[in-house]
């Protein structure tokens, strides 16, 4: 048996890091100085990019009568730990 999925039904997420150098040029050091963030007239060279993860997880189709704990109660919950005492509000 095979299982035909359409398009939009797996999402996939990649997260990087990257080391990125800016290079801009000044008439003077007053203009250089005041410049807060490169222009659209800068240089950009990647030094360095790190791929720290990605993921790939099928799209949730919702549900109108599903009432899971995501969408009813994400976080309202009270509990105690380790390290918690009993009396902690949390």
């Amino acid at each position: 048996m095979t299982i035909h999925r359409s398009f939009n039904e797996i999402e996939k997420e990649w997260l990087y890091e990257f080391n990125i150098q800016f290079r801009e040029f000044f008439g003077d050091v007053k203009a250089a100085h005041q410049q807060q963030n490169p222009s659209d007239k800068a240089s950009v060279t990647v030094l360095e990019s790190k791929l720290d993860f990605s993921r790939i997880k099928q799209k949730e189709k919702k549900n109108p009568n599903d009432h899971s704990r995501s969408e009813k109660n994400l976080g309202t919950e009270k509990r105690t730990g380790v390290g918690s005492p009993k009396t902690s509000k949390v």
